[in-house]
């Protein structure tokens, strides 16, 4: 964008709805996010797939903070959970609730991107949540995590 310019009507839409489903989820809006997602001719996302300078959407803005209502809204919105942010990571990794990242594989999350599906399998294990770590141990997730990062697995 051209800073001596005025904004085209694109990118003032781009600000907006980058605001309006940010804002939505900070303020754990679900209600709000119902009215919009009723209100929408097409549920293609493009109002919720927004992301910010380092990648994180929407939805893994309300998986992080566990907000169950925003994160159904998002979804039957069109928001897509296997977006993943800068580090490879998608909205799964950053679930706060084994029911938020139940919902997640639900809408199809593949719980082997990225750190997702380990991280998920580490928050069942101490919710004690058996069905959603049976779940995750029958897709393929490694219980140590699989990676370099923890060597000697917390699960």
């Amino acid at each position: 964008m051209n800073i001596w310019a005025a904004p085209t009507n694109a990118e003032l839409l781009d600000v907006i709805a980058d605001s309006v489903a940010f804002g939505a989820v900070a303020a754990n809006a679900h209600p709000y996010l119902k009215s919009l997602v009723d209100g929408m001719d097409t549920r293609d996302g493009q109002l919720f797939n927004v992301q910010t300078s380092n990648g994180m959407t929407p939805l893994m803005l309300a998986a992080a903070r566990g907000y169950i209502e925003c994160v159904w809204w998002l979804l039957e919105g069109g928001a897509d959970p296997i977006m993943e942010d800068d580090d490879g990571e998608t909205a799964l990794a950053a679930a706060e609730t084994s029911e938020v990242a139940g919902l997640l594989l639900d809408r199809g999350l593949d719980p082997l991107v990225g750190h997702g599906g380990w991280q998920a399998l580490r928050l069942a294990s101490h919710e004690g949540n058996v069905a959603l770590a049976s779940r995750l141990l029958d897709a393929g997730v490694a219980p140590d995590g699989g990676d370099e990062f923890d060597p000697d697995g917390p699960t």
